[in-house]
């Protein structure tokens, strides 16, 4: 026996359908997600690993740009390419990446490189690697980094000093214009110091001829070397050199009497500079030099006393050494006669 539907049934039936047709709908609708560009994963940088950003001198500049893109990411990341232009939007350039190669890092990877050619009249500044582009796809990265003009810097020879004599240490700095000339750098604030721990021994600003000048008291041979800070769009710079600043131990001042009692001690005073000298007091016996146990370093202001006591009357050589690590002349000799009675 045929059976008819309800109202109820055929109404319930043509909702379920559309439902259905609904939801198939909305399925249809939901887009495919999106694929990840592994080429773009990486944020890229100006230079390598140093952050090196060559100064400009009288030619233009090749400031490589690096972009880490992994290692087997899932395909090749070649035709890379990179927009890098000044702060302000000008100079805008378009880098084109060489194909990626494996660097040996730690963990190892893969680095693509281009290289920006900067120009020596208007390179100077702020610059914007704004994005990286891998076929279709685009990332904006907006990484900074500045280039400034070249600074160059010396350090003179200086005089071999004595004693408190203070060494004088001068040199030059200069610095390179938009037209690639070398001109004198005044007001830029040079460091010395000291090679090779780096230690800062002094400061100096340079005058209205870029030069400076400044007077430092060493109390042992020293070698140095000199840095100059960035100013401005002005780079920092270090002497690639070093000088030597030669100090010799000198005897100022020696105090003895030429006699001397029996059973009583006698006594040599002085000063030596630099301060702090080890003084060694000795007497002929024969062909030997005794020492006569009377020994030690002087104080911080060269001062020393020295002392001897014969047991009997006769005439005595005596000698005053003097010694120290780090001079030029380690080592100095005084020797005198004594007649005790």
């Amino acid at each position: 026996m045929k059976r008819h539907r309800t109202a109820a049934q055929s109404v319930f039936a043509l909702t379920s359908a559309a439902v259905l047709a609904l939801a198939g709908a909305v399925v249809l609708a939901v887009p495919a997600a999106a694929v990840e560009d592994n080429c773009l994963h990486y944020q890229p940088e100006a230079g390598w690993h140093t952050y090196e950003q060559p100064p400009i001198s009288t030619v233009p500049v090749q400031q490589r740009i690096t972009l880490p893109v992994g290692l087997f990411d899932g395909g090749p990341c070649t035709g890379m390419t990179a927009v890098v232009q000044k702060s302000d939007g000008s100079q805008r350039t378009v880098v084109a990446f060489a194909d990626p190669v494996v660097t040996p890092n730690e963990p190892p990877g893969e680095h693509a490189f281009g290289y920006l050619t900067i120009p020596v009249a208007n390179g100077v500044g702020d610059w914007v690697i704004a994005t990286i582009s891998h076929g279709a796809n685009t990332r904006v990265t907006n990484v900074t980094f500045r280039i400034n003009r070249a600074s160059t810097l010396t350090i003179d020879p200086t005089a071999t000093t004595t004693g408190l004599t203070k060494t004088v240490v001068t040199g030059a700095v200069r610095r390179y214009t938009s037209t690639g000339a070398h001109v004198v750098s005044p007001g830029r604030v040079v460091r010395i110091l000291h090679y090779p721990t780096g230690q800062l021994l002094a400061t100096a600003i340079t005058g209205a001829d870029g030069r400076y000048r400044v007077e430092i008291r060493f109390t042992r041979t020293t070698t140095m070397r000199a840095s100059v800070q960035q100013t401005g769009f002005y780079g920092s710079a270090y002497t690639g050199y070093t000088q030597t600043a030669h100090k010799r131990m000198v005897l100022s001042t020696l105090s003895a009497s030429p006699n001397a009692t029996v059973g009583t001690y006698w006594k040599v005073a002085g000063s030596a500079f630099p301060g702090q000298i080890w003084t060694t007091l000795e007497y002929l016996d024969g062909t030997t030099w005794v020492n006569t146990q009377s020994f030690g370093y002087g104080a911080a202001n060269g001062t020393f006393a020295r002392y001897w006591k014969s047991n009997r009357a006769g005439t005595f050589k005596l000698r005053l050494t003097l010694s120290a690590t780090g001079l030029d002349n380690p080592r100095l000799t005084k020797d005198m006669t004594v007649t005790a009675r």
